[in-house]
């Protein structure tokens, strides 16, 4: 997985999620970013993001799967949006995880996704394909 922003870092700053928190009961509160990678690897087409939710002061607190297809995780007995069990969590990170999906509600957002995965994965296969 690698971040849009190591791809199109302009954009990144302008299209990064961020939320701020200030009065609820289930997180601190802060400023959160909802920062996406994608799969660089060559013919994979998995059409999943990984989301790394950090706050400015504590960093790095939630990693989450989402599959950009309904049906993405089905065949793992996964759901479609579930925290990394790979990774460290947070305390906190069932509400982060709660607040992503409430994010995905924003049709503009779920699209900006659809559409980073591609822009990440056009590039990785040009720079794939490009001769040695």
């Amino acid at each position: 997985m690698e971040l849009f922003h190591n791809h199109f870092p302009e954009i990144a700053k302008r299209e990064t999620r961020s939320v701020a928190i200030l009065d609820r009961k289930d997180m601190a509160p802060g400023s959160y970013a909802f920062i996406d990678l994608y799969c660089s690897e060559r013919d994979c087409d998995c059409r999943n993001v990984m989301i790394n939710v950090v706050e400015r002061s504590r960093g790095h607190l939630a990693t989450i799967n989402h599959a950009l297809d309904p049906d993405g995780f089905k065949d793992v007995g996964m759901p479609r949006t579930f925290l990394d069990p790979l990774n460290v969590q947070a305390k906190e990170a069932p509400a982060l995880l709660k607040l992503f999906k409430e994010l995905l509600q924003d049709k503009d957002y779920a699209q900006r996704l659809e559409r980073h995965y591609r822009m990440v994965k056009e590039k990785v296969d040009r720079r794939l394909k490009a001769p040695s």
